[in-house]
């Protein structure tokens, strides 16, 4: 693959889906503007950090890419209509990861303090979520 197929079919086109589906799933996934707010409610029911509930949330889709992975072994192997719902597949996954990936990234800039507009912010999960 050459550096501009690279750039635009792989990257640009993933940063597009990425926004987009990071978009349309904000109001499912938050509760009063908090985007964090399932991570924070999962964390609670863990007992774990907010990041750590993120992280196994996120380790579903890493099995998946796994899976896809292995399947280099016994690719020529494959119908072909397996091979025509691959692209999707992999969209589908890669994509998760990465949305995943920035949610994560987005909750340790806040919990470190070093978004702009959060130089006083309180982290604690219990402060977010009322308990079940």
């Amino acid at each position: 693959m050459n550096h501009h197929d690279f750039e635009y079919e792989v990257v640009r086109d993933q940063f597009e889906k990425s926004l987009k589906v990071l978009s349309a799933k904000a109001d499912e996934y938050s509760q009063d503007d908090d985007r964090f707010w399932n991570f924070y409610r999962a964390a609670c029911i863990l007992d774990v950090t907010p990041e750590r509930a993120l992280l196994g949330m996120k380790v579903k889709h890493d099995v998946s890419i796994m899976d896809i992975v292995d399947l280099c072994e016994t690719w020529e192997r494959i119908s072909p209509g397996d091979k025509e719902s691959m692209r999707a597949t992999i969209d589908e996954k890669f994509g998760d990861t990465i949305n995943y990936l920035l949610l994560l990234k987005g909750m340790l800039l806040e919990r470190f303090g070093l978004m702009p507009a959060d130089e006083e912010v309180d982290t604690e999960p219990d402060d977010r979520i009322v308990m079940l």
